[in-house]
């Protein structure tokens, strides 16, 4: 195997966890090797936010002759709630190497170094090129596409960021959900009987919601609780989005009761109006097609002519297919996977 042959050949490689120190280097690299305006480069909220853990940074290194020529970036759900340290999950993130080397596999290496150095019970990525994906399946990855679905505003006439979409009708809510917007000053009360399922994965909580979107350095994220009657069923993590003089709600994130979510899309379409936004979208792995649509959702599928954008820095009119990889240390784990935009970095400042 090619990464055999470069580790036989090129002994003098080592592989070693980011310390505080050497951050500056890991930025400088991302600059030279990716792109000098690259925020990882230039932004330090940032890379403190996504990757700074208690003892370091959560990047693995590949160093020749104490020189750095390969990194990358894995984001742990712990970062967000420690409670969740118990059992490793992460994504991967970040994977950048200096091609002036020449140095093929080298990328291999450092995925398979960090994978048995911080052995997790559940790691996975999103929107990774063709060849990655074709590494990551080479090493046991589950991979796929995930799903795009939206609702539209019933109330816009004219639409600038949409195209080519269905008639819009008005939904009209026949279940007893209801949304409740949660902020800094009532989240603690009105989360601390959440208990969210145990047997999905990634695995996350109200801590981790209210670390990851409520304290996010840049972004302006909305929690939201789906309740029934007063007990919460479920939180929600939007974000507002503008472009061509209009707006867009993303929903990045989602923890709780399923049935909530399949139920309350007439709710969020009202939000809509409240914003003044053309749409909200959700892009996902896992959620169940048929219980969406029923709902209200409308699938944009990867041959429709629908357009529901999702690049807004800069805007771009287009639609883009993610796709996903995820892996499970143990094959008979068997818990449910639900993948959300949100879920690595793919929702961060560009």
């Amino acid at each position: 195997k090619i990464d055999f042959v470069l580790m036989k050949n090129n002994k003098s490689i080592i592989f070693q966890f980011c310390t505080y120190d050497e951050i500056d280097s890991v930025k400088k690299a991302i600059a030279k090797w990716v792109n000098k305006r690259h925020i990882l480069s230039t932004n330090s909220s940032i890379i403190n936010f996504q990757h700074k853990l208690d003892d370091g940074y959560s990047f693995i290194l590949a160093k020749k002759q104490n020189t750095l020529i390969g990194i990358l970036g894995y984001i742990p759900t712990h970062l967000y709630d420690l409670s969740l340290k118990n059992e490793l999950q992460y994504a991967t993130v970040s994977w950048f190497v200096d091609l002036d080397l020449n140095l093929p596999g080298l990328g291999m290496l450092l995925f398979r170094n960090l994978l048995s150095k911080k052995k997790a019970k559940f790691c996975f990525a999103l929107s990774i090129s063709e060849r990655a994906f074709l590494m990551h399946e080479a090493l046991g990855y589950k991979i796929g596409w995930m799903q795009q679905v939206y609702l539209a505003n019933h109330s816009i006439k004219k639409f600038k960021l949409l195209q080519n979409i269905p008639s819009i009708k008005k939904l009209v809510s026949i279940s007893n959900y209801r949304l409740k917007l949660l902020d800094l000053e009532n989240f603690d009360e009105l989360t601390k009987d959440f208990i969210a399922p145990k047997d999905i994965v990634p695995t996350k909580s109200a801590v981790y919601f209210k670390n990851r979107f409520l304290m996010h350095p840049i972004y302006q994220y909305k929690v939201y609780g789906i309740f029934r009657k007063r007990d919460l069923q479920s939180l929600i993590a939007t974000r507002l989005v503008k472009a061509n003089g209009a707006k867009a709600m993303r929903l990045v994130d989602f923890v709780g009761d399923l049935e909530s979510l399949y139920s309350i899309a007439p709710d969020l379409q009202e939000l809509l109006i409240i914003e003044n936004a053309e749409y909200m979208d959700l892009y996902h792995s896992g959620l169940n097609p048929t219980a969406l649509k029923s709902g209200g959702f409308l699938s944009r599928s990867q041959t429709s002519n629908t357009v529901v954008p999702n690049y807004f820095e800069p805007f771009e009119a287009s639609n883009v297919d993610l796709n996903f990889a995820y892996r499970f240390r143990k094959s008979e784990d068997k818990k449910k996977v639900l993948l959300f935009k949100a879920d690595g970095d793919q929702d961060r400042p560009n």
